[in-house]
């Protein structure tokens, strides 16, 4: 999935079919094979919080959270129970914490193991 966020001015986004142009606070959401894109508001704590060295999660489910943890970490980490992917959580970590003490703070709170594959590959499983 792409998403692009706008803090302040003005962006337009087009593709075959679809057109808009982004005004401050609107981010558009696109993932492979849906059309047309969603533009939705966003959190601009959490989508800028890269920039003031945290991980920034506000009522966010858990599979978004593990994307984002995967984009941040250049690492996949697969859940494969729904029930849990739905779940919400809130926290802020620092973005030099280790994803493993990341994913364990998670887990304690939420019920899941993890199970590193590689270096980059994760496993989330209900506890």
């Amino acid at each position: 999935s792409i998403a692009v966020s706008l803090m302040e001015g003005k962006v337009a986004v087009s593709t075959s079919g679809f057109s808009c142009v982004l005004q401050p606070g609107q981010q558009l959401l696109y993932k492979k094979g849906t059309l047309p894109p969603a533009v939705t508001g966003f959190n601009a704590v959490e989508t800028m919080d890269w920039k003031n060295g945290k991980l920034v999660f506000d009522n966010m489910s858990l599979e978004d959270a593990f994307a984002r943890l995967g984009a941040r970490y250049r690492c996949v980490i697969k859940l494969n129970d729904s029930m849990l992917a739905k779940k919400r959580i809130s926290g802020v970590f620092q973005s030099k914490e280790p994803l493993t003490l990341v994913l364990q703070k998670l887990g304690y709170v939420h019920s899941f193991t993890y199970e590193q594959i590689t270096d980059s590959n994760f496993i989330i499983r209900k506890n």
